[in-house]
């Protein structure tokens, strides 16, 4: 009898293990993000990020973040408090929050924007999704007049985890995979932020030499839509999907397409506004956005 109840104690114990909650400190986290170049021949920029090693700075201890192109950054996370903190030893020996996991709708938290100028970030949404079967918060936050972007808990930032306070590129990138114990955690529901719906496998099945460069994108004419508007795109796709999202992430159309240059648009199922819309194209492992008005 010993040996069966062991064999279930072993058991017990792996699946408490793998559904443990997501900590943004741990050390097998790794993130890879993506840009797109918006001048032609838009050419796509990969960066992989992850931690090395530990360091003490003012009697505290920060993980080391570091990426292929980005300079060394201390990270720290006090569960207690539930915050991270980041801190630049090339700019600063002071650190800042970089996420707050206190912070509800109708909050907002200050920063210094591009490590120069305060910017308040507003709450004006929460969420929550399922990740190894545990619930994990989500926050979405608007930059006034600027961006808007969502934090997850344990991921981070949708666009750049240093985001809002540093952006090295010319506009946000994207969060194209995330890791954690050598695997790529689902999440449930998927998660929408800008224009993309992120849930974590999709992008994570993209390889970085099927994404190395795409020489034009797709475009709609005319834009503003009217009743014989068309999605061009830049070549015939013979596998793919559209989806459509309203300003606020909701899906307001979803299509397979096969074998087509084009998908007509039209314009009767879209009420006044802005719409957001993705393709993705699975034979070429090709992913395009844009975005689209309903005057």
């Amino acid at each position: 009898m010993k040996q069966p109840a062991i064999a279930i104690l072993f058991l017990f114990i792996s699946l408490q293990l793998h559904a443990q909650k997501i900590h943004f400190t741990d050390t097998s986290n790794e993130w890879k993000v993506v840009y797109e170049s918006p001048d032609p021949p838009h050419l796509l920029s990969f960066e992989y990020e992850k931690f090395r090693g530990d360091t003490i700075i003012n009697s505290k201890v920060y993980k080391k973040l570091v990426g292929d192109f980005s300079a060394l950054t201390f990270i720290r996370e006090d569960t207690t408090v539930k915050k991270v903190f980041v801190l630049y030893p090339l700019d600063d020996t002071s650190e800042q929050v970089l996420y707050d996991y206190n912070l509800k709708i109708g909050d907002t938290i200050t920063y210094n924007y591009q490590m120069t100028t305060k910017v308040s970030i507003y709450i004006v949404g929460t969420d929550s999704t399922v990740i190894n079967g545990i619930e994990h918060k989500v926050w979405h936050c608007q930059i006034p007049s600027s961006y808007s972007y969502t934090i997850i808990e344990g991921i981070g930032c949708l666009y750049y985890f240093y985001f809002p306070i540093r952006n090295k590129w010319e506009g946000p990138p994207q969060l194209s995979c995330f890791s954690n114990n050598a695997t790529t955690p689902v999440l449930s529901p998927s998660i929408y932020s800008g224009h993309v719906q992120f849930d974590n496998t999709t992008s994570c099945a993209l390889s970085t030499e099927k994404l190395t460069e795409i020489q034009s994108r797709t475009y709609i004419a005319p834009n503003p839509i009217i009743e014989n508007s068309k999605i061009i795109f830049p070549y015939e796709i013979h596998s793919g999907n559209l989806i459509v999202y309203d300003a606020i992430g909701k899906i307001i159309l979803t299509t397979e397409i096969r074998d087509v240059k084009y998908y007509a648009l039209g314009d009767k199922q879209f009420s006044p506004g802005l719409y957001y819309y993705r393709i993705t194209d699975h034979s070429n492992s090709n992913i395009f956005s844009g975005k689209f008005i309903k005057q």
